[in-house]
């Protein structure tokens, strides 16, 4: 995984909700297990935060969160809620509860772009 590739994705998809971006990044990867597509979901979030191309966003207080965490912690903790033992080994993309968990989860990151600019995706607004 390279930063180019990361931030390219990422900047591209910052307004589709998680399901659309887990289709995206998976969309020809057809017999890799869902553990680890989850475990490169948390790689890819991981170096996003270490480049600051994404940030946590809080909705309730309406403010980034910068918690100086390791990224590869703060990727986990975002996903802390996935809900990897109830899905199947393969092909997630239907499942009911990884639907569910993907609108859940439509709203939990912002886009930082050029280290300066806070960009939210369109939904915030």
């Amino acid at each position: 995984m390279n930063i180019g590739n990361t931030k390219r994705i990422l900047e591209s998809l910052c307004d589709e909700d998680f399901s659309m971006m887990w289709n995206e990044l998976f969309f020809e990867k057809t017999r890799i297990t869902t553990r680890k597509k989850f475990n490169y979901i948390i790689d890819f979030f991981s170096l996003g935060i270490k480049n600051n191309i994404i940030i946590e966003y809080d909705r309730k207080n309406n403010m980034p969160i910068f918690s100086e965490e390791e990224p590869i912690d703060v990727a986990k903790r975002i996903f802390n809620d996935f809900p990897l033992e109830r899905l199947p080994d393969y092909d997630v993309e239907d499942n009911v509860v990884f639907l569910e968990y993907s609108l859940q989860k439509n709203y939990g990151w912002a886009i930082l772009k050029a280290g300066t600019t806070l960009v939210l995706p369109n939904s915030f607004f």
